[in-house]
């Protein structure tokens, strides 16, 4: 496995210079954008650097410099097992979303779960529309769907993977949305797995996460220490074919505050919440052979 380590400081670079050790700011100084709010840095968890980064606990205006400490696990090609499962994300760092034309809500049906608190459901009803060309034989649409080229679908059709369906997406060139067939489950209950802001109507969280954290958060006190954040594994409880989804979604699900207004559905232009892709050991090696680029594997695990 693959470990490094994200930094965010809570100074702009011209107050760390001058509180930082001089041996670590000269490290620093051409790592970072030193116009940011809030700079960053990424470095190998095995680092000198990194290393004493994360020993430091420097208080300026009753904040530590360090804001945030993402130690962030990603599996490598030796790593893999075929019959393994494997949290899959899509698209490249350097590389924005592919965008579609209208917004994303064009192309779902947008049902009610709960209007208090506007929990709704997306569910498609037309073909996706790219805005834009897909660089990659792998990527991700704005509204968290799996695309790819029609050379990667050749592959998967001849290597006879299964556990999912093609959707044409209309593009310049032959593109195809991965449908999958089946729910990878989350299990639960789970250390991992978090509700926050409970709807009193509902009774269901406003947001669901799924991390592994010190429990410090970024916008509330204490601020003398810095939120320090792992890749959790992700834990399932079936692995349904070699791409599935999971039965949850994460990030924002109701979008209205306690005691608002109701908003119609068709007012949500843009998707806050989307669920995991899962993938096989035996499509991870395939994407390998075949030298795909443009994504990237966390920990997964089937209890």
């Amino acid at each position: 496995m693959k470990t490094k380590t994200r930094i965010q400081f809570s100074k702009k670079w011209n107050i760390l210079d001058k509180y930082l050790p001089s041996d670590i700011a000269g490290a620093l100084k051409n790592l970072i954008n030193p116009t940011l709010k809030f700079p960053s840095v990424t470095l190998n968890s095995q680092d000198e650097l990194a290393i004493s980064l994360r020993k430091i606990n420097i208080i300026v205006d009753g904040r530590s410099i360090l804001r945030l400490i993402r130690e962030i696990v990603r599996i490598e090609e030796t790593d893999i097992k075929e019959d393994g499962a494997y949290d899959f994300m899509p698209g490249s760092s350097q590389d924005e979303e592919v965008k579609l034309e209208g917004d994303p809500a064009d192309y779902y049906e947008l049902h009610v779960e709960c209007e208090h608190c506007g929990r709704y459901k997306w569910i498609q009803k037309s073909d996706l529309q790219l805005k834009m060309s897909m660089n990659l034989d792998i990527d991700e649409s704005e509204s968290g769907e799996i695309l790819i080229s029609d050379r990667l679908k050749k592959v998967f059709d001849n290597e006879k993977l299964n556990g999912f369906t093609y959707r044409k997406v209309i593009a310049e060139k032959s593109i195809w949305q991965l449908m999958p067939h089946g729910q990878a489950v989350v299990k639960k209950p789970n250390e991992y797995l978090k509700g926050k802001n409970n709807c009193t109507f509902c009774g269901k969280p406003r947001i669901l996460v799924y991390e592994d954290t010190n429990g410090i958060e970024l916008f509330k006190p204490p601020y003398d220490i810095p939120r320090i954040e792992r890749t959790p594994v992700l834990l399932l409880q079936n692995m349904p074919g070699d791409f599935s989804v999971t039965d949850l979604e994460f990030g924002t699900l109701g979008r209205l505050p306690e005691g608002s207004s109701q908003v119609q559905a068709k007012e949500f232009t843009h998707k806050t919440s989307n669920a995991k892709w899962v993938v096989s050991g035996k499509l991870c090696k395939i994407l390998y052979e075949k030298k795909v680029k443009g994504f990237e594997l966390s920990p997964a695990q089937i209890c």
